[in-house]
């Protein structure tokens, strides 16, 4: 019996640890909407996610283990799993930074808490079993918030919430790839390879038109945004999120990506002055509401474990 409860103590410990490494990242990820806003509508979101992920993945090289690095290339399933994060978030990223150049960060930000609803779905595709009850409420719920953010109709929806939405779908393909990575890769392993791939799919997308001329320098602000973005939007939270996943459930991993529009919306009023009516509130909380019934743990225990 005292070495079961020696055993679960240092257990305990590294779950609180996890915990505490996932709310900093998904603070950070909060925060960063007004960030990434505030220069993608002053400069085309292309080479911004280029910068933004150079210098994330700059920042990284340090800490690499380049052999191991080679020996997952040799293998191949875990470098494919990197490759293939990194090919999700890019899309994720393209269609949240073209939203939110016609849309506020509060929108983009519940709208973008939609993902936690997505991964459940996706898992389910992949298993091929019917979702819990619970799982079909709470997208029910989801779909009904998201039609008051959005003007209360789905005949004309506005072409900024498609994009966020869009991107939504992509974090969660990337959030359930990242709960694949093999037991033996590094985080700093992955997510520097994670970081890498967005960065060259940047930088191939926005190439064309700096080869045209089409584009012009940025301000500086926007470099000061990106360097925020990359070394502590990026190289930070990503690192603090594979960490945390690999000693976390994705029930507790998915309740606390549920708290980012909360983060994103204080920003969001405080820095960006923005003003929410009744419509954005009301949506958004359905929105959060939904994403916590769809994961919370009661539910989450009590059902099938999914394979």
């Amino acid at each position: 019996m005292v070495e079961q409860l020696s055993s679960a103590v240092p257990a305990r410990q590294s779950s609180v640890t996890a915990l505490v490494a996932l709310l900093a990242a998904v603070a950070i990820w909060g925060g960063n909407f007004f960030v990434v806003k505030e220069a993608v509508t002053a400069w085309h979101e292309l080479p911004f996610i280029a910068v933004r992920f150079w210098i994330a993945t700059l920042a990284f090289l340090p800490f690499v283990a380049w052999d191991r690095i080679l020996e997952m290339r040799a293998d191949g399933r875990a470098f494919r799993t990197a490759v293939t994060a990194g090919a999700a978030l890019f899309v994720a990223y393209v269609l949240q930074a073209a939203g939110l150049k016609q849309t506020s960060v509060t929108n983009g930000a519940f709208l973008t808490a939609l993902f936690v609803v997505f991964v459940p779905l996706l898992q389910t595709a992949i298993s091929g079993r019917l979702p819990p009850i619970h799982e079909l409420v709470s997208c029910v719920v989801a779909a009904a918030g998201t039609a008051i953010l959005v003007g209360g109709s789905w005949t004309l929806p506005h072409r900024a919430d498609v994009l966020v939405i869009g991107s939504a779908v992509m974090y969660a393909c990337q959030i359930v790839i990242v709960s694949k990575v093999p037991a033996q890769m590094r985080s700093i392993d992955f997510t520097a390879i994670q970081l890498a791939t967005i960065a060259i799919g940047a930088t191939v997308a926005f190439l064309p038109a700096a080869v045209r001329g089409d584009l012009a320098w940025p301000p500086g602000n926007v470099l000061v945004n990106a360097v925020f973005a990359g070394l502590v939007a990026s190289s930070l939270a990503y690192f603090l999120q594979a960490f945390a996943q690999r000693r976390l459930a994705a029930s507790q991993a998915a309740v606390i990506f549920t708290l980012e529009p909360v983060f994103a919306v204080l920003i969001g009023v405080a820095l960006a002055r923005e003003m929410m009516p009744l419509r954005t509130i009301a949506g958004g909380a359905i929105i959060v509401g939904a994403t916590v019934l769809c994961t919370h743990p009661y539910f989450i225990e009590r059902g099938e474990p999914r394979q």
